[in-house]
C-alpha cells in the first residue's frame, strides 16, 4: 500500500513536473544571457527609469508565443514552415540567418564575460592570474562535450553535418580573449541586432493570423490586430534606435 501511495505520488510530481518544464525552458530561451547584460547595462546608464520597459516587454512576449502557438495548434506548421510556404522562402532564409547571427554573437559575448570573470576570481588564488583564453577553452571544450554526449538524433536528422556545425559555433567563444575585445559590447550588439527581427515577426503573424484559409474560425481578432499594429510601431522604432546606438557605439570604438 504505501508503495503504491509512493509510486502514486512521483507519477503526480512527475506529471506536475512535466507540465512547468516547457515554461522554464521558454523562460531560458526568452530571458537569455544577452537580455540580461543589456538589462544590467540599461541599469547601469539609466537607473529605474526604464524598469517599464520590461513589463511591457514581458507582455509582449507573452502576447507573442500565444499567437504564434495557436497557429501552430491549427494549422500544425512551424513558423519557418509557415514562412516558407505562405510567404516567401527568402522569409525562412532570413530568419534562419538572423537567428544563427545573434546566437554568434551571444556566444562570443557570453563566453567573453565569463572567461574575464574567471580571470579575475583567478587572481585570488593564482599571482596574475590566468588568461582568460584558458578559461574560454576549457568552457568551449566542456559544453561541447555535454553535446557530444547529448541525444541530438532529432537534430541529426534536419539539419546534416549538425555537429560540425555547433563545434564552429563553439568556437567563436574564443574570439573575445584572443582579440581583447570588450564583451559587453559584443552582447549589446548582438541584442540591438535582434531588435531588428522584432518588426518582421510581428508583420509575418499579422498577416498568416488574419488568413482564413489557414485560421478558419481563429482568425485575429480585432484587438489582437490592435494590438499587434501597436507592437509593430513601437518595434520599428525601437529598431531605428537600436540601429543608430550600435553604429554610434562602433563610431566610438574605431
Amino acid at each position: 500500500m504505501e508503495q503504491a501511495e509512493a509510486q502514486s505520488f512521483k507519477q503526480k510530481f512527475a506529471q506536475g513536473l512535466a507540465l512547468f518544464l516547457p515554461g522554464i525552458f521558454l523562460l531560458g530561451f526568452n530571458i537569455g544571457t544577452g537580455s540580461v547584460t543589456a538589462m544590467a547595462k540599461a541599469g547601469a546608464d539609466y537607473g529605474m527609469t526604464l524598469l517599464w520597459t520590461i513589463v511591457a516587454s514581458c507582455l509582449c512576449t507573452f502576447f507573442m508565443i500565444n499567437l504564434y502557438g495557436r497557429y501552430t495548434l491549427v494549422t500544425g506548421e512551424t513558423a519557418l514552415e509557415a514562412f516558407r510556404k505562405h510567404i516567401h522562402p527568402g522569409v525562412g532564409i532570413f530568419f534562419l540567418v538572423a537567428l544563427t547571427t545573434g546566437v554568434c554573437g551571444s556566444v562570443m559575448g557570453v563566453m567573453g564575460i565569463v572567461a574575464d570573470i574567471c580571470y579575475e576570481w583567478s587572481k585570488s588564488a593564482v599571482e596574475g592570474g590566468i588568461a582568460p583564453i584558458y578559461f574560454a577553452a576549457f568552457f568551449v571544450a566542456l559544453v561541447y562535450y555535454i553535446f557530444w554526449n547529448g541525444k541530438t538524433q532529432f537534430f541529426e536528422r534536419s539539419l546534416a553535418k549538425y555537429r560540425i556545425i555547433v563545434f564552429a559555433i563553439s568556437l567563436l567563444g574564443l574570439v573575445v580573449p584572443i582579440f581583447d575585445a570588450r564583451p559587453v559590447l559584443v552582447m549589446i550588439i548582438s541584442q540591438a541586432f535582434n531588435a531588428v527581427i522584432l518588426p518582421i515577426t510581428v508583420a509575418c503573424i499579422f498577416y498568416l493570423g488574419n488568413r482564413k484559409d489557414l485560421m478558419k474560425s481563429h482568425t485575429n481578432t480585432w484587438v489582437a490586430n490592435s494590438i499587434l499594429a501597436a507592437i509593430l510601431v513601437f518595434s520599428i522604432f525601437t529598431s531605428f534606435i537600436g540601429v543608430k546606438g550600435v553604429w554610434q557605439l562602433i563610431i566610438a570604438t574605431i
